[in-house]
């Protein structure tokens, strides 16, 4: 840990006792757990990317509460988009940073929590997310203890850089498949697409020519959802959609309190997902969809999809479903193959 994050931990522990830090980790945990504890436990707030949140985030917390016995009717959840239904039986509570405040806000908190912590990554708490506490607890009308995702990324940040074996690690978590809220039956079949820029599929116009192509070969073989958002809080901007008659858009109208939820329900009701490789191509296979990830890069840490498939086997999925990882370079040959 760096000096500066030992001096912000020591700072925390000088002024509060809220937070939650990796290094005391088994004892901070039975703590909050204790019967005689009636404090609220306040797991978050999750800012960072979704895919983190799925395979890591949510079944660590999991793990916890299962080891510790802590009681659901304690816990309260605080993330965005309304993917209380991620988190199941967890938690009796769920508060969404867009509830908690306005867009402009929340951004500039965001920003400042991203320049603070040195990327979507937080080792230790930042200011950002103290000023985010409060307003917690006041929404809460009480004080709580807060289960920190620097207590994860700590964590696994040796899984990630290839210095632990993530079968030990997966030890640590336990999966559920996500809840997802009603929705009507659709009318036809249809392939879930999400595509945005990332680091593995970056803004090129070869990237953009194989988003077209790529949705109009779906459409031709029939209807297609798309879940462009228009939001950019995760630093993910939405490609543009070609004009077909058999694609439609799946979010229009939703408010961002319930854009992650309303995904979710998309994605479970589709026979397929294809988007860029990242967190919503985790998403389907936990709802028992298969999922086609595209990128152009091959940058990302392929452990990710070994927990995935630690993930996938603790749920009993069928062996077809997963992540099937695409190189644009070679979608005709791919398409040609899967007709």
């Amino acid at each position: 840990m760096s000096i500066r994050a030992t001096r912000e931990l020591r700072r925390l522990r000088r002024h509060s006792s809220l937070f939650i830090e990796s290094r005391r980790a088994g004892r901070s945990a039975a703590s909050i757990a204790a019967a005689r504890s009636k404090q609220p436990v306040v797991v978050g707030p999750w800012l960072a990317e979704i895919g983190f949140e799925l395979l890591y985030w949510i079944p660590f917390v999991r793990h916890i509460a299962s080891h510790r016995a802590l009681d659901p009717a304690r816990v309260v959840v605080v993330s965005r988009g309304g993917v209380a239904g991620w988190y199941g039986d967890l938690a009796a509570g769920y508060l969404d940073l867009f509830d908690l405040f306005e867009p402009d806000r929340l951004a500039d908190l965001q920003a400042r929590r991203l320049a603070e912590a040195g990327g979507q990554k937080p080792l230790t708490v930042t200011r950002a997310e103290r000023e985010m506490h409060a307003c917690i607890e006041e929404r809460l009308g009480t004080r709580a203890t807060c289960l920190h995702p620097s207590l994860l990324f700590q964590r696994f940040r040796p899984v990630w850089r290839h210095r632990e074996s993530p079968r030990k690690a997966c030890r640590q978590l336990e999966f559920q498949r996500p809840l997802v809220q009603a929705m009507a039956e659709p009318e036809r079949p249809y392939v879930a697409v999400k595509t945005y820029f990332s680091s593995a599929f970056p803004d090129t116009e070869p990237n953009r020519e194989a988003v077209r192509s790529t949705l109009l070969h779906l459409a031709s073989q029939g209807d297609v959802v798309t879940l462009e958002t228009g939001l950019t809080f995760d630093d993910h901007d939405d490609l543009p959609i070609p004009d077909h008659p058999a694609i439609r858009p799946g979010l229009a109208g939703v408010p961002p309190t319930e854009n992650l939820a309303m995904q979710t329900a998309l994605i479970a009701n589709s026979r397929m997902f294809v988007g860029t490789y990242g967190g919503p191509s985790y998403l389907a296979p936990l709802l028992g969809v298969p999922a086609i990830g595209l990128f152009s890069e091959a940058n990302f840490a392929t452990v990710h999809l070994d927990v995935l498939r630690h993930g996938l086997a603790q749920l009993g999925a069928a062996a077809s479903t997963g992540v099937s990882l695409v190189d644009v370079a070679h979608l005709e040959a791919f398409w040609a193959l899967t007709r």
